[in-house]
């Protein structure tokens, strides 16, 4: 019986959604952590939301008070982490979310309070570029 509530608490952790404005890190299924690699790589995409690890709503135009999502597998890991920074005008927000496999499907997410240009940018652990994406955030 102890076994089972175990199981259960950790089945209810394991599901669990992050809070607002933060973002959350997920191994690709079965597929075992290796020896880094020289390079990382990245598909990356925006969109309004996440869903079973995959992203919803994929676009570049968003709405003020929307949240934006930057869903990524990022493959050649594992690493130390990568930094996605969110930027418009001079306000910047920067999150490091961890590499733990091989292949690492991983988002960070950022509520949009200001309309204009926005771009978001992953680094790896040595300030490289790995992407970088300009979008439109306009009013309702």
């Amino acid at each position: 019986m102890r076994r089972i509530v175990i199981l259960a608490v950790m089945a209810a952790l394991a599901s669990a959604a992050p809070a607002r404005g933060q973002s959350e890190s997920q191994p690709s299924a079965a597929e075992p952590a290796a020896e880094a690699t020289a390079e990382l790589g990245i598909n990356a995409k925006l969109g309004t939301g996440v869903e079973e690890r995959e992203l919803v709503g994929e676009g570049n135009t968003l709405h003020v008070d929307d949240t934006a999502y930057l869903w990524m597998r990022i493959t050649g890991g594992p690493a130390d982490s990568v930094t996605v920074t969110w930027s418009i005008d001079e306000h910047t927000y920067d999150v490091e979310l961890a590499v733990g496999a091989v292949s690492w499907r991983t988002w960070s997410s950022k509520k949009l309070w200001k309309a204009g240009d926005w771009t978001v940018e992953v680094r790896d652990a040595d300030g490289t570029s790995l992407y970088r994406n300009g979008f439109s955030v306009t009013p309702r």
